[in-house]
């Protein structure tokens, strides 16, 4: 492997964050829950605040889900790369990576996909190793995501994206193509006004889009999706990446609508709307799981809709109406996500 790359300093509180997450990650193949962890310190003795550290940790390194039930410490690989003992996943990282690159190239037609059998075979992995792989392939910025949880069977989705990484052979490359520097202001060499100035900054800004993930099988192709939009709605800039990112946006709410609806939810007599009609099988849906808010959520839908088709059809579609229909889609997977998580309710009678 690679020496190691020059990185901004951390905190020493910070560097021991990464480090108790990485540690266990390394041995149980899964992200440490925060409960358990600081459980585990305060029978020590110690007085190490593990949501309080987390507070302002880079999220681009890792990040604590404060609003999550069974809260994770979750580090990107960026996050790893700062940990001592991480030698083995940062290489099977550049390995997986690479692997990927070459199945795309090879595919004879699209989609490329990849199993997790055969991502294990392939690169000779162990059980936790898939898993481990899997678990950072999700946290990091890389344009492909495993669904199905982490110890399920799971299918990865690659699209040309991943063209980003073709000849990137260590750890370091891979992490500089995932996680690039912030834009630059144009020059400031020649004299601008304060809103030439204002608009400069305006444009190096990045979006970011709120989310709260959390592990939720059955939902993986739904994920790889999300996953990918959100990298595409970074590199975005044309009239065309708009225009993708509408598409993918409506997409995503068909796919979700064909994994929570079921044909009971639809009266007797009346045929169940089509796998395309998404408003109409939210409709059905929403008055059978959540029928005191079912008016309120068919807007929800319609208007998440709406965002989505403008961004496909309108030609003055830019950033903003981008971040505005990629968070509209985003929250309404959640919505569904969460409302499968919880009891079913009765009818309206």
């Amino acid at each position: 492997m690679a020496g190691v790359a020059s990185h901004k300093r951390l905190s020493p509180s910070h560097r021991r964050l990464l480090q108790l997450a990485f540690d266990r990650f390394k041995a149980q193949a899964a992200w440490p829950q925060v409960a358990r962890l600081q459980h585990e310190l305060a029978r020590q003795g110690d007085p190490f605040a593990v949501r309080e550290v987390a507070k302002d940790l880079d999220p681009s390194l890792g990040h604590v889900d404060r609003l999550a039930t069974g809260a994770e410490v979750t580090l990107t690989i960026k996050g790893v790369r700062r940990c001592v003992g991480a030698e083995q996943e940062l290489d099977d990282f550049v390995r997986v990576v690479a692997y990927f690159v070459r199945r795309y190239l090879d595919a004879p037609d699209l989609p490329a996909d990849v199993s997790s059998s055969e991502l294990q075979r392939d690169l000779d992995l162990s059980d936790a190793g898939t898993r481990k792989l899997r678990l950072l392939l999700g946290s990091s910025n890389i344009p492909t995501a495993g669904g199905g949880g982490a110890d399920a069977g799971w299918k990865l989705l690659i699209d040309d994206q991943i063209l980003l990484f073709r000849g990137a052979k260590t750890i370091d490359q891979v992490i500089r193509r995932a996680y690039p520097a912030g834009r630059r202001h144009r020059s400031a060499t020649r004299t601008q006004s304060p809103a030439a100035s204002t608009d400069d900054a305006a444009a190096s800004w990045a979006p970011g889009i709120v989310d709260w993930p959390a592990p939720a099988p059955g939902w993986g192709s739904v994920e790889v999706r999300l996953s990918n939009m959100h990298s595409r709605l970074a590199d975005a800039s044309t009239k065309d990446d708009w225009q993708d990112i509408g598409r993918r946006c409506r997409e995503i709410v068909i796919e979700a609508a064909n994994v929570v609806f079921t044909p009971r939810l639809v009266s007797a007599g009346n045929r169940p709307p089509g796998k395309n009609d998404a408003k109409a099988r939210l409709d059905a849906y929403f008055e059978g799981r959540l029928p005191e808010l079912a008016d309120d959520m068919r807007a929800f839908v319609a208007g998440t809709w709406r965002l989505a088709n403008a961004m496909t059809h309108h030609p003055r579609m830019g950033r903003l109406e981008a971040v505005c229909a990629v968070q509209g889609t985003i929250l309404l997977v959640r919505v569904l996500q969460e409302l499968e998580r919880t009891p079913r309710r009765r009818h309206r009678s």
